[in-house]
């Protein structure tokens, strides 16, 4: 018999309990731990510029001018550590804050590859593959399983 309503050892008065379905994201997880991953690491290498390129004399600095990563890294990190633990707690604005973090690192890729242009093809190959584990990142961000899974929070709230 598949009605649930009489049967033995359930009470005929007591309807049938609906359990909402467990929704798994591994796809925001994934991007969660990178994004912090990528915010924490991008932080400590800003602060090590930062320190290496005042250790320079005036003329050096002026010489050199400001670097695409000092501009771009500590944004990126502002975005990217808080939009990681938040998309770790399964919030929405966690999720828009890894997508906008990856924004300025793609940004200084491209002004460091228009820097050093004549170096060699190696420089290119590289930067594209840091744009393209960028991009993937918050491709993975923005799947809509990730969007089903912040959902989920919600309604379990």
């Amino acid at each position: 018999m598949s009605y649930p309503h009489n049967q033995p050892g359930q009470a005929y008065w007591y309807p049938a309990q609906h359990v909402p379905p467990r929704v798994d994201s591994a796809a925001g997880v994934l991007a969660g731990v990178a994004a912090l991953g990528f915010g924490v690491l991008t932080a400590l290498g800003s602060a090590a510029q930062y320190h290496l390129w005042w250790s320079y004399s005036d003329e050096m600095r002026k010489l050199m001018g400001v670097l695409p990563s000092m501009v771009c890294g500590p944004i990126a990190a502002l975005l990217l550590i808080p939009g990681g633990i938040l998309l770790l707690r399964r919030t929405a604005v966690g999720r828009v804050l890894v997508i906008l973090g990856f924004v300025p690192l793609f940004a200084e890729q491209v002004l460091e590859w228009q820097r050093h242009v004549p170096a060699s093809p190696f420089v290119l190959a590289w930067s594209l593959g840091f744009m393209a584990l960028y991009l993937g990142v918050a491709i993975l961000a923005s799947l809509p399983s990730v969007t089903r899974w912040i959902n989920a929070r919600e309604m379990n709230r």
